[in-house]
């Protein structure tokens, strides 16, 4: 059932209560509306956020104006698509439950079921009707997502499933063919899902080294991407990618963060803790290592100052290996499992 832009509640005519907020993993919120009590399910949202980036959202021009990737899933491993009555359907096979359309639905209709599969809430809410005028629709799902947020709804999700998340990604990431491409979509959207512009290199691109550009207003990161464990070669990618900004964009009155974005930490015995050193020692240059554990907790979490959180939590060398202390000190978190963020063994 398709209703124009989409389906809402009569927000005007009734007075509406959230008698639960509902969260990441309980469900959806359940509300009130004129006494016709009912869960906050899927809105068929026209435009789909929980599906698809919008273009601007990805265009969005930062202070290093990188070619970009077009593509606009939010799922990395093309898991949930719309179905043809305006409701998204979620692959169980692909799904990978990193929670990416869980954190975009704005009203709270997805959420992780008890197996770490997204999964949508297709009711309609109470008493909601078709609504045809795109920007009316806009502003009154909006309108539904303060009230929640003012009822105590937080998108987060419970960090005794990070392991499952890691665990499925890795699994993904193990097909050769497509690793790159679902490694590269889910950092960038992480970045985007929590609010930081990002934009990820075109596959194809000769003229563009950069791989993926985050930034806020005040820093801009710089990443290269490798979703294996040989990072020596990733770390000399991204020392290009320092010269050519230099020489091409200036970034004057920006702080620039180099980071590189792995699966997993490497093994000690690689030599990339030492060289990390060595570059900070020598060039006065740290890089900062972000591993896939690592924005899975940034995502769960909902950490929007994620920039300042890897500048603050996100640098090893040979001196320091555990990432896992260093982001549950930041975060004040507990991360109750291993996912790759002490050396692989």
């Amino acid at each position: 059932m398709r209703g124009g832009a989409g389906f809402l509640p009569p927000l005007e005519s009734y007075q509406i209560k959230v008698l639960a907020p509902g969260d990441a993993t309980a469900g959806p919120a359940t509300l009130d509306i004129g006494g016709t009590i009912g869960p906050l399910g899927c809105l068929r949202c026209s435009d789909a956020p929980c599906v698809r980036f919008a273009p601007d959202e990805l265009a969005a021009k930062g202070p290093i104006d990188t070619t970009f990737n077009p593509v606009q899933d939010v799922c990395p491993t093309d898991a949930i698509r719309v179905a043809p009555d305006g409701v998204p359907s979620v692959s169980v096979s692909s799904c990978i439950g990193c929670g990416l359309c869980v954190a975009r639905c704005p009203v709270g209709a997805i959420s992780l079921d008890s197996t770490n599969v997204a999964t949508v809430s297709s009711p309609l809410p109470p008493r909601a009707t078709a609504v045809s005028d795109a920007a009316t629709f806009v502003d009154g799902r909006a309108a539904l997502a303060r009230l929640l947020i003012d009822a105590g709804r937080v998108v987060r999700i419970d960090l005794r499933r990070v392991e499952s998340q890691w665990s499925s990604l890795l699994d993904a990431l193990g097909k050769p063919s497509d690793s790159r491409r679902v490694f590269g979509l889910v950092a960038r959207n992480t970045f985007l899902v929590l609010g930081t512009a990002s934009r990820l290199a075109y596959a194809g691109d000769t003229n563009m080294r950069i791989e993926l550009v985050a930034w806020d207003d005040a820093t801009v990161a710089v990443g290269e991407l490798d979703p294996g464990r040989d990072l020596l070669d990733a770390l000399r990618r991204l020392l290009a990618d320092l010269a050519v900004i230099r020489a091409r964009y200036g970034v004057k009155g920006w702080r620039v963060l180099p980071f590189i974005c792995c699966a997993t930490l490497p093994n000690k015995r690689v030599g990339y803790y030492e060289l990390v050193g060595d570059i900070k020692r020598r060039l006065g240059i740290k890089v900062y290592t972000v591993p896939a554990g690592a924005l899975e907790v940034l995502l769960d979490r909902g950490v929007a100052t994620n920039l300042a959180t890897i500048e603050s939590a996100m640098y090893v060398d040979a001196e320091q290996t555990d990432l896992h202390e260093m982001l549950e000190r930041t975060l004040r978190v507990v991360i109750p499992a291993e996912v790759g963020l002490r050396p692989a063994k």
